[in-house]
């Protein structure tokens, strides 16, 4: 038991050491991006931009009415089956 503690010890410190240098080493390097952020430009002085609106070329516009279609769907407009089923529980 005493070697298998002697030996997680071992193990434990070993990590700490090993993250202690890892971290130290990182902390040292010069960090990649030392140049600041880049910019760029761009220059459109010579470009002729022109332009068109866009809209309708008459007034008024006409929309062709659809025809009136029959439902497919029918309302009942009477219940008296239901109301027959409902007196005979009573």
């Amino acid at each position: 038991m005493k070697k298998v503690n002697a030996w997680m010890r071992l193990v434990a410190v070993t990590v700490v050491l090993l993250s202690v240098l890892w971290s130290a080493a990182l902390m040292a390097a010069p960090p990649k991006d030392t140049e600041g952020p880049v910019t760029r430009e761009f220059n459109f002085d010579l470009d002729e931009v022109t332009v068109d609106v866009l809209k309708p070329d008459a007034t008024m516009v006409e929309v062709m009415r659809q025809k009136a279609r029959r439902s497919l769907i029918r309302i009942r407009m009477d219940f008296i089956k239901e109301i027959v089923r409902s007196a005979e529980d009573i």
